[in-house]
């Protein structure tokens, strides 16, 4: 049994659509049932059909039973024929008149039995798809869960899976293999089935025209089901028409919002969202109806609807329908949900039914938060209108939408509800006055503050505060300033004066210094420390000095924060200051006088800073030592290199932290100054970030060296960083080798492998070399000729000039889609040793090396250096290398690399061709 709400949805749904059924048949789809023979109970199943059909309002249906007797005439009224039919074949008149109604690109429907006819007739067998063929049959009538398997289709979509009434399940049916299959149902052996899942419910596309297909539907009780009625509806229209319409899908979709399952609830609700417009007049029926968790359901996704359409083309025949269903003869909670979605979607059009609703007690509030959210005059007039028609609690909740909406054509409203002679209703003026952020509500606003009520005051005064900040927004430094002057002379609380003191800050004007400097003696901590910080943001000498007088008298913890705020006004008369707080006696602000003079990079705090770095400990010291490599950088950027140098280099044998040590090698290297290359070279041998930036910092003096015209020592410092990495370091020096007319391969030097023999194309249709096993795998013999289906192959020598080594297969072979190609080295290592192969693809690769494979990758990409890693060991003496490399379509690389276990390039000798 159906739950209740699924039925009481039903019901609703059947009732939207009573009116259009009852309308005149324009634009129906014209059916034509045949029947009049079956092995089934036609005459009981076949009004059950019609019923169907009508009932949806879609459908003009007429029976015929005897189909036999029709011609092209009598089929080309109807857009679609329903067959109900199991009997002797129609005759060549009637069969090629149906032939040809198909193939016009109109439809057939096909229910159950009607795939028993005709075994005989190739074109209706190949139009339907599947038939009662020699291995067909069924159990024993029984209920059966029937299964969607495709939900994009028009005809399923959003349909879930369910339980049919009781019926046939056939089974074995002999099917074509061009169907599209919709739905399935598992026929149990306990019931007499197959013990498999059997094909229920499909279409096919023949010659210009569809056929839909239901297995289902033994007799009449079979066709009572809402599900068979969807399917006969849906499929009905699709083989008339070739898409469900929007309409349909709501008349499947609606009472799904009552399922039990929450998975058939959400996929049926993205559906009716996604819909839009056809979707409002079934879900506010709903949410009229009675039912609580049907009612929410329908809400809630009226609301999605509202949010997912709004500001769309398609928004506007939404709010038509949303307006139209919000009249005074609506249900109370219809109403509702339609001023929500006007709120979310609608624009001026909506504003006479919402001001409607401002007249009604249980509206009032529903139609003010619509109205605050619409944009343009019209809601903001409509507001204000109703100002003086309300008791006082209407009017604060009015005037909080309005200041809600900031439209400045609300502030004589404001202006006079401020005068009002109830508190509540000027507290909120006063406050829609602050958000509204009109000028025009300055003074009134003023006049409160500074003479009004006492409670009404600090109010006033807090949005004052707001429209001085709104005049700094819109430019209007002057008037912004004036106000904040004042406020903050009125100062009626620290919370107040702290908001002024931020306003003239961001001002940035240097006369408000003087306004400013009192504040910070203030007994409140946080207004000190807001006066310190809007300091710091007005340039000039006098706002640094008022900062650094400001220094003895602040509690510690606040020192240090306007130490920083000295820091990072950037301003150098700051430094002896600074210096002398290196030796205050409260640790923090130690460290923050460090960090500051980093930020100010002034070089007469060096010595200073070296004699913290000599007698501190951290985190003083470390603070000291970064500051003091920030003063090295100051120098650098001075062209002072060779004090800069100095100062790196003092650093470098300072510091511990691995990213101190780093900073200095890159300053030292930047200096070009060659009195640090040894202390630089002595650090290539480190870890991690220290090894990277000593090998950025020896490759930098080598281009001093260069710029010097010290070539030898250039050369020397090249050759020995090409060697030490596979990083864009050791690719940048070997290319400076070149750059100073060094022959050199840089690619070689980088551990790739640049000579190589090649030998190729393979077939690999469907990637069939990776598990074929041709010659290269057996022997390689350079000079020797081989054949393979009729084509003549033989090892060439090949140069790769590229600085990565890239093997462009595609260029050196043809034919390349689907191919495979083999790749032959030699190396000659000094030692046995354990290496790191680096090879890249495109797009399947092995490796063999002295004749065993040592690697595989089966992909399909593009090749990227180094995208494979594996480990191998090298013999000492000739090493053989293999590498198959396969292709699929479009580009065909391979590239290989060896380095060592310390992932520093390989230079092995490499047999030239």
């Amino acid at each position: 049994m159906k739950p209740l709400r699924v039925i009481i949805a039903l019901a609703v749904i059947a009732v939207l659509l009573a009116s259009a059924a009852a309308a005149p048949a324009v634009g129906k789809i014209n059916v034509l049932i045949v029947t009049g023979q079956n092995n089934h109970d036609w005459r009981s199943t076949t009004p059950v059909l019609q019923d169907i059909l009508e009932r949806s309002g879609q459908f003009r249906v007429t029976v015929n039973e005897h189909p036999e007797a029709c011609t092209a005439a009598d089929f080309a009224p109807y857009d679609v024929i329903l067959s109900n039919y199991n009997g002797d074949r129609w005759g060549p008149v009637a069969e090629q008149a149906f032939l040809d109604f198909i193939r016009a690109g109109k439809g057939f429907v096909v229910i159950h039995a009607a795939n028993n006819a005709f075994t005989d007739w190739p074109e209706y067998i190949a139009l339907i798809g599947g038939y009662w063929g020699a291995t067909a049959g069924h159990g024993r009538q029984h209920q059966f869960p029937v299964r969607i398997v495709d939900h994009s289709h028009p005809i399923t979509r959003g349909m879930s899976d369910f339980l049919s009434s009781t019926d046939e399940l056939y089974h074995r049916l002999t099917m074509m293999p061009d169907i599209h299959l919709l739905a399935t149902a598992f026929s149990a052996e306990d019931t007499g089935g197959t013990g498999s899942d059997e094909p229920m419910v499909w279409t096919v596309e023949w010659q210009g025209g569809r056929c839909f297909h239901n297995a289902l539907g033994h007799h009449a009780e079979a066709m009572q089901g809402e599900e068979f009625a969807a399917l006969v509806q849906r499929g009905t229209e699709w083989a008339a028409t070739g898409t469900v319409s929007a309409e349909t899908d709501v008349r499947t979709l609606a009472p799904q919002l009552g399922a039990e399952d929450e998975d058939a609830r959400y996929a049926a609700k993205s559906r009716l969202i996604g819909m839009g417009e056809p979707a409002v007049a079934p879900l506010m029926a709903m949410v009229a109806a009675g039912d609580a968790q049907l009612a929410g359901e329908a809400r809630d996704t009226l609301i999605w609807i509202a949010q997912r359409w709004a500001g769309t083309p398609q928004a506007a025949g939404i709010q038509r329908w949303v307006i139209h269903l919000a009249g005074r003869e609506r249900a109370a909670s219809v109403r509702r949900i339609a001023a929500h979605m006007l709120g979310l979607m609608g624009d001026a059009r909506a504003v006479a039914t919402l001001k409607s609703m401002l007249s009604e007690d249980a509206l009032r509030e529903d139609a003010r938060q619509a109205l605050m959210q619409i944009p343009g005059p019209e809601a903001t007039q409509a507001l204000v209108e109703m100002l003086g028609t309300v008791g006082p609690e209407s009017q604060q909740a009015i005037l909080h939408a309005l200041g809600a909406r900031g439209d400045r054509a609300a502030t004589p409203a404001a202006i006079d509800a401020a005068q009002s002679g109830n508190l509540v209703v000027r507290l909120a003026a006063i406050d829609a006055l602050g958000l509204i952020g009109d000028p025009a509500g300055a003074e009134p606003l003023w006049d409160i503050a500074a003479t009004g009520p006492a409670e009404l005051r600090s109010p006033a005064l807090d949005a004052y505060l707001r429209l001085a900040y709104a005049a700094l927004e819109q430019g209007r430094v002057h008037r912004g300033v004036t106000m904040y002057r004042r406020a903050l002379a009125l100062g009626q609380s620290d919370v107040q004066q702290v908001a002024a003191l931020v306003g003239l800050g961001v001002s940035g004007r240097p006369e408000m210094v003087n306004d400013i400097r009192p504040f910070l003696g203030a007994d409140n901590p946080q207004v000190r420390t807001t006066a310190a910080a809007a300091l710091a943001q007005i340039p000039g000498a006098e706002a640094t000095a008022a900062l650094i007088g400001a220094l003895k008298a602040l509690a510690r913890d606040e020192r240090a924060t306007v130490i920083g705020f000295l820091g990072q006004r950037g301003d150098s008369s700051a430094t002896p200051a600074l210096i002398a707080a290196l030796s205050d006696p409260i640790p923090g602000v130690r460290t923050a006088a460090a960090e500051a003079l980093g930020q100010l990079a002034d070089a007469t705090a060096a010595g200073p800073l070296r004699a913290v770095i000599e007698r501190a400990t951290d985190p003083l010291r470390a603070a000291a030592l970064d500051a003091y490599v920030s003063v090295a950088d100051a120098l650098l950027g001075a062209g002072e290199t060779t004090t800069a140098a100095e100062a790196y280099l003092y650093a470098l044998g300072a510091a511990q932290a691995e990213g101190a040590k780093a900073r200095a090698l890159r300053g030292a290297g930047a200096t070009g100054n060659m009195a640090a290359l040894p202390t630089v070279k002595a650090a290539l041998d480190a870890d991690g970030d220290v090894a990277a930036a000593a090998l950025e910092a020896y490759v930098q003096l080598g281009d001093a060296a260069a710029r010097a015209g010290d070539e030898a020592q250039a050369t020397a410092i090249y050759t020995d960083a090409a060697g030490r990495t596979t990083g864009p370091q050791g690719l940048s020096a070997a290319q400076k080798l070149q750059e100073l007319g060094v022959e050199v391969d840089v690619a070689a030097m980088q551990g790739f492998i640049t000579n190589w023999w090649i030998i190729g194309p393979f077939p690999n249709v469907n990637r069939e070399a990776w598990g074929k096993q041709y010659f290269p795998e057996r022997e390689v013999v350079l000079d020797k000729e081989y054949e393979l289906d009729g084509q003549k192959l033989a090892w060439s020598a090949y140069h790769a000039e590229d600085i990565q080594a890239i093997v462009p297969l595609d260029e050196i072979l043809s034919p390349t889609d689907n191919k495979a190609a083999y790749m032959y080295a030699e190396v000659t290592s000094p030692q046995a040793m354990k290496v790191t192969f680096k090879v890249g693809s495109d797009d399947g690769i092995k490796v063999w090396l002295n004749g065993e494979q040592v690697f595989g990758n089966n992909a399909a990409r593009g090749v990227v250096v180094d995208q494979d890693v594996f480990e191998a060991t090298l013999k000492q003496g000739t090493n053989d290398i293999l590498v198959e490399v396969l292709n699929g379509g479009s580009d065909w690389d391979a590239v290989v690399r060896l380095v060592d276990e310390q992932n520093r390039p390989l230079q092995l000798e490499q047999r030239r061709p």
